[in-house]
């Protein structure tokens, strides 16, 4: 701590992320920590709960107070926004992965979830479906409206109309696609082809449908 206070370097990067008990950042973790070491630096991990953005400013401020010297902010929540201002305000080096704020020039790191979108629907759409309907995600999320665009998109450049009732709209975490999925095979008009905004939503949407009797993706793709 002493030799950090004279160099004014720590050689740690912290990490924020939204959630470290999901399943899908056992690769992201291993992937930091295998950056780290070839760069001789250690990593901190500060997890928060989604949408729990004073736990992300508490965290930020921990670590912008001399224990670390760059920051990887994880997750696209559209809340962050005033911690990613606060980074830029005070001129901390930081980076995003997932997410951009409009009109602030900032490192970050992107998927191109639209394009990724587009291509999920138009696969569907080549086995022939029409009636293909589209579980989002968190609306909070910026990856989640990408992909929505990207199902509309999809949708219009084939020109299938979009069926109001088929967009829902998840309610509080993935878990509520089990109900979501239920909802679309029990109604009249039902779809048959179901485009999740990610695996989380897609595993419980798929455990709806096996529920209650459909095969997938023979009876819903």
């Amino acid at each position: 701590a002493a030799r950090a206070l004279v160099k004014r370097k720590t050689n740690t990067i912290g990490v924020v992320v939204n959630n470290l008990h999901d399943p899908f950042f056992h690769d992201l973790i291993k992937g930091f920590e295998d950056g780290a070491t070839e760069s001789s630096y250690n990593v901190i991990f500060c997890s928060a709960l989604g949408e729990d953005v004073a736990a992300k400013e508490r965290y930020v401020k921990y670590l912008t107070n001399g224990v670390a010297d760059g920051i990887v902010l994880y997750g696209s929540y559209f809340s962050d926004e005033y911690i990613i201002n606060y980074l830029v305000d005070i001129n901390f080096p930081f980076i995003l992965i997932e997410n951009e704020i409009p009109g602030r020039n900032v490192n970050n790191l992107l998927i191109d979830n639209i394009g990724g979108a587009e291509n999920a629907v138009q696969y569907l759409i080549s086995l022939g479906h029409k009636r293909i309907a589209h579980i989002v995600g968190n609306p909070n999320r910026k990856v989640n409206i990408d992909r929505m665009n990207g199902y509309i998109n999809a949708m219009h450049k084939n020109a299938i109309n979009i069926d109001s009732s088929y967009i829902k709209y998840i309610t509080k975490d993935y878990t509520s696609g089990y109900d979501k999925m239920k909802e679309l095979l029990l109604s009249d008009n039902r779809s048959t082809a179901v485009f999740c905004s990610d695996d989380a939503i897609a595993s419980y949407a798929v455990r709806a449908a096996l529920d209650l009797g459909f095969k997938v993706p023979d009876d819903v793709s």
